[in-house]
């Protein structure tokens, strides 16, 4: 069984050299070849260069996180967790242009409306947010944006 891999492997081999070393068309192929391999080696380093960089700043991030829980970090500031409630919504709400966010002393409080599917999820999603000490949601419940106050779409016939 050995010696027949050995056979195939050198089959293989042979056929590979007489194909990068032929007279009339070698040149070409061995500069494909070249070009392929080249090719490959940057995918591999910018996708390898884009994934450290990704590591690299979670680590930042969790390292940051761990530090100001370590040093006891302070309630933030009410402009900037009315923002980072903002922010949040914008991932989690489907018109997140329809809540108006307020923050005052750790309270946050959410009015406006949101879709009824939704409403809960905001609610656990804001509250459970670092700097939100309590949350007052006012939010009214929508079946359709189409009942949203200042909606561009006509209603459905």
């Amino acid at each position: 069984m050995g010696n027949v891999l050995g056979l195939v492997a050198g089959i293989g081999v042979g056929a590979g050299v007489m194909y990068l070393l032929d007279p009339s068309r070698g040149k070409r192929r061995r500069a494909l070849a070249r070009d392929e391999v080249a090719h490959v080696g940057r995918s591999a380093w910018r996708t390898g260069k884009g994934r450290l960089r990704d590591a690299f700043n979670r680590a930042i991030g969790v390292a940051t996180v761990a530090l100001a829980r370590i040093q006891g970090e302070g309630m933030p500031d009410d402009d900037v967790l009315a923002e980072r409630v903002r922010s949040r919504l914008g991932h989690i709400a489907g018109h997140p242009e329809g809540i108006d966010v307020a923050a005052h002393n750790g309270t946050v409080t959410l009015t406006g409306w949101a879709f009824a599917e939704e409403v809960e999820h905001v609610d656990k999603s804001v509250s459970s947010m670092r700097g939100v000490q309590r949350l007052e949601s006012h939010l009214e419940e929508r079946h359709s944006a189409v009942m949203a106050p200042g909606h561009r779409t006509a209603p459905s016939p």
